[in-house]
């Protein structure tokens, strides 16, 4: 694990959009928001301070993060399950 740590030039932070159905990936939304105000958004789990896991979003949630979007959600909670989701960029 610290070997990837030590290797990361980066990371990119996403909305994976989810079928409820089908659990099937229907959409990535790319999210560019400061960590400190995400991080008031999303509070974090114990250890992870940056986000690195995955979390499941709320309707709250969602309308929070729809200010740092271009393209706001339309969120149909029936139909679609949302998740904050971190990718690493990494030196190659």
């Amino acid at each position: 694990m610290s070997d990837l740590l030590e290797n990361i030039k980066g990371v990119k932070r996403m909305i994976n959009v989810f079928g409820v159905d089908t659990k099937e990936l229907f959409q990535e939304i790319s999210l560019e928001i400061p960590i400190e105000a995400l991080r008031i958004i999303v509070p974090p789990r114990d250890g992870d301070t940056m986000l690195y896991l995955g979390y499941k979003l709320n309707i709250q949630q969602v309308f929070a993060l729809n200010n740092y979007l271009t393209r706001k959600i339309s969120p149909d909670f029936g139909a679609f399950a949302y998740y904050l989701v971190c990718e690493g960029i990494y030196k190659v």
